[in-house]
């Protein structure tokens, strides 16, 4: 977009000013038919991978107050209502009110619907510059410029712009990875920064799940975040009270390996290194000893094998997620190669 436009665009007071600024806060003060009635909000995070996570959100809405009595020959007008803004694009983003499943409008619907509440800063902006451009036509050159992706549904008179009930919103994310905290050499678990932007008036609450085989870390450093005691690993839950509902409550979010498989897989690595090292040494005595096949210890060959036996019977859940077990799965395909190769190599030499 020129940037003679933009300037003036950001010396304007109005609602285009509003929107190209701060656009979470243009839909919670112009779009906000729906926000305003949500009382408690409910967000699961439940991971299928360590890097994937599906999100659900939950609202529960209140009625709207003094329901105009002209609506009630109204309840098949469909509107446009203002859900909520991601960061990002979503996928398989779903929306239900009740349990019916809710239209989302194009952003071309969406942009041209909004129209009318920077119309006028519109005008004016054309007016100043002398451009030669329609306002529809120049809103749509901000709109893309500024690239906003709002969430609306199409809904009617008698359900979600006045009922009561439970709005539901689900989609696949990948959450931002928290740069700041480096990963082991050998595990390459993940950690992930997620901000949760507070809309309800009452208390909102947190559930995370881990991915399947792995545990699970949150933590917030906010006032007012409460965590609910539990004994499982895979599952952490979050209660917020007492936060505005402008504010947003940032959680850290760690996959873990278990301790038990961390401590079983490290063992491994560092037996194999051991008997490496070890078998390195007695080979290069006993060449140097020149000994015949009888008098190397066989013991050797049976610990090689052993290790080798020990991580193929366990390497089968190395396999379940390569991103975080990448690491410590090439260490030991490096190592049982590498013990192949100097069994195979030692014996052979002496047997000749």
């Amino acid at each position: 977009m020129d940037e003679i436009i933009l300037n003036e665009i950001r010396q304007q007071k109005g609602t285009l000013h509003q929107f190209w600024a701060d656009d979470r806060l243009f839909y919670q003060m112009y779009c906000n038919s729906f926000t305003d009635r949500i009382i408690r909000e409910k967000r699961i995070l439940e991971f299928d991978t360590p890097n994937r996570v599906k999100v659900t959100y939950e609202y529960d809405v209140a009625a709207k107050e003094n329901k105009n009595k002209d609506n009630e020959n109204n309840d098949n007008k469909e509107e446009m209502v203002f859900l909520f803004l991601p960061d990002k694009r979503k996928n398989w983003l779903k929306v239900f009110f009740d349990g019916k499943r809710l239209t989302i409008p194009t952003s071309e619907k969406i942009r041209d619907m909004l129209y009318e509440f920077v119309e006028d800063d519109i005008k004016a902006l054309i007016k100043k510059l002398y451009l030669q451009q329609e306002g529809p036509e120049l809103w749509a050159e901000i709109w893309k410029g500024k690239k906003s992706i709002p969430c609306f549904v199409y809904a009617t008179e008698g359900d979600l712009l006045t009922s009561c009930g439970l709005a539901e919103i689900t989609f696949y994310d990948f959450l931002v990875p928290d740069d700041s905290i480096k990963s082991s050499w050998l595990f390459d678990e993940k950690y992930y920064k997620y901000s949760y932007p507070i809309i309800a008036k009452g208390n909102s609450w947190l559930y995370v799940k881990s991915p399947s085989r792995f545990d699970i870390n949150v933590s917030s450093a906010t006032k007012g975040v409460e965590k609910n005691p539990e004994n499982d690993p895979e599952i952490s839950s979050f209660i917020i009270k007492g936060i505005e509902n402008t504010a947003d409550v940032c959680f850290s979010v760690a996959i873990k390996v278990p301790v038990t498989l961390k401590f079983w897989y490290a063992s491994l690595v560092a037996l194999g290194l051991l008997f490496i090292l070890t078998f390195i040494v007695v080979s290069i005595v006993g060449i140097i000893k020149d000994l015949d096949i009888q008098k190397f210890s066989p013991v050797y060959a049976q610990v090689g094998i052993s290790i080798i036996a020990a991580i193929i019977a366990t390497r089968g859940w190395l396999m379940n997620e390569e991103t975080v077990l990448g690491r410590v799965s090439n260490w030991i395909t490096g190592i049982v190669i590498f013990i192949v190769m100097l069994l195979l190599g030692v014996y052979t030499y002496i047997l000749l």
